[in-house]
């Protein structure tokens, strides 16, 4: 194995962005809020809910009639349990949820539409993610488009990221928005994300990933590193793993130097030599 197929077969994962959630606030099924006091009917409504989690049955009338009640928590725990369900046909429930005055409501929609990864919501989710928005609802909407993926949606975060400032209301979606970039294959634009390197909320930080023994099947000339994977994934049914989170890279927002930086620490962590340029993907 050349020394280029080995750097990529053990898994340059370019920059993995952290940000820390304040102790308290979470999202997506967390993020409830009840009122009032649930009724027997209301109770029994959400016992439906569970057992339609539990065994993943989309029950399109049963769904329907609880998204109708007049309980905001029942409802909002009706949107929660259709992207739990995680069927397709979900996503043509979650047109009124979108449209509910009660803000966890419309927050639950874009978890559920993310638990659906259903390309059909970005833009519905890009207009989500506003500084405009509610944060808790901008924060799903982040996270969201992170999970359906596709260049749509990366193209929605890195709008995002270039163009919001920072500020008390926007820095927990800025914190969601980076976390969710980190979804995406490196080898993307990386300016969205080097824009907050200086950020005092934020930590990039190389993450090395070692395929071990495997690593004499991975990375085929020519072959992107996640065809190795799911090629040798799909003979062998398991691969053997190990990913590390290394230190935080040094604050700066040059991109060739933070670049650079990633992959010397990957290439020390793994015990090899790293090139300073890869020819895999290039034409020929």
């Amino acid at each position: 194995m050349t020394t280029h197929t080995r750097f990529l077969a053990l898994g340059l994962a370019f920059l993995g962005v952290m940000a820390v959630r304040p102790a308290g606030q979470a999202i997506g099924d967390s993020a409830r809020r009840p009122d009032r006091t649930l009724s027997a009917d209301d109770i029994g409504d959400i016992a439906t809910l569970l057992r339609l989690e539990d065994t993943r049955q989309f029950d399109e009338a049963e769904l329907r009639r609880i998204l109708a009640s007049g309980d905001p928590e029942v409802r909002r725990r009706a949107v929660v349990s259709i992207g739990r369900i995680a069927k397709p046909e979900g996503s043509a429930l979650l047109d009124t949820a979108r449209k509910d005055e009660v803000y966890t409501i419309v927050a639950s929609a874009a978890f559920a539409a993310g638990q659906l990864k259903d390309p059909a919501a970005v833009v519905w989710l890009d207009k989500m993610l506003s500084p405009e928005t509610d944060t808790s609802i901008a924060r799903e909407a982040a996270q969201a488009l992170g999970k359906i993926r596709g260049p749509e949606a990366r193209a929605s975060l890195a709008r995002y990221l270039n163009t919001v400032a920072e500020s008390s209301k926007t820095r927990l979606v800025i914190g969601e928005a980076l976390l969710s970039m980190g979804r995406f294959a490196a080898g993307e634009d990386l300016a969205p994300i080097v824009r907050w390197a200086t950020s005092k909320d934020v930590e990039i930080r190389p993450v090395a990933i070692d395929y071990g023994a495997a690593r004499a099947d991975i990375g085929w000339w020519e072959e992107p590193g996640r065809d190795n994977v799911l090629r040798i994934l799909g003979r062998r049914g398991a691969l053997p793993v190990t990913v590390q989170v290394l230190v935080p890279l040094g604050r700066t927002s040059a991109r060739k130097q933070l670049a650079r930086e990633a992959r010397e620490k990957i290439a020390e962590v793994l015990g090899f030599k790293s090139p300073e340029h890869s020819p895999i993907g290039e034409e020929k």
